[in-house]
């Protein structure tokens, strides 16, 4: 797990905590966005300490040991399922509404994704840290889109794949069925 768990402490209010640590100057200018941004998504980022560290909310888990640990996620007609359908779709909004403030993730990955139980109810939430970049330049964007974005999105349903390669075929033939 990239975060490491900590007892935050502000006057006399004390909280369990994550924390994120990097690279400070990088950080710094990530967390000018990050404490403002708001996606249900999107792990919160609550404060930056100028070590080079950021603190977010508790999560439950990763979502890597999440998806190896619960069964029946896609139907046996090969359809995701409410739950798995609506993290994806969870994802993707997130990605998109970065999108439209010219942000994007650098190297989503796997290891970015996490569960947090909401309500009895696994949610997936997203890291972002240091690796959310800006981009206004129209046509970067558009290279950037193809050849960052839509790519890291593909390499985590990879990584799926190699928990349970069956799962990957299911996945795709769902995402593509209307």
């Amino acid at each position: 797990m990239k975060l490491h768990r900590c007892l935050y402490k502000i006057g006399p209010v004390e909280a369990q905590r994550l924390l994120k640590k990097g690279t400070p100057a990088k950080l710094a200018h990530s967390y000018l966005f990050l404490s403002t941004f708001s996606h249900p998504a999107a792990l919160s980022v609550e404060n930056y300490m100028v070590s080079g560290a950021i603190v977010v909310s508790c999560v439950d888990g990763t979502f890597r040991k999440w998806m190896m640990n619960t069964s029946g996620l896609i139907s046996p007609e090969g359809h995701l399922l409410p739950l798995l359908r609506a993290m994806t779709v969870s994802l993707v909004s997130l990605i998109d509404n970065l999108w439209k403030y010219k942000k994007y993730i650098e190297n989503l990955n796997i290891n970015d994704l996490y569960i947090k139980i909401v309500g009895g109810q696994p949610r997936l939430q997203v890291l972002l840290h240091e690796n959310v970049q800006t981009v206004t330049d129209e046509v970067k964007r558009d290279k950037i889109w193809e050849n960052d974005v839509l790519e890291d999105c593909y390499v985590i349903f990879q990584k799926m794949e190699e928990w349970e390669p069956d799962v990957w075929f299911m996945l795709y033939d769902a995402t593509n069925t209307k």
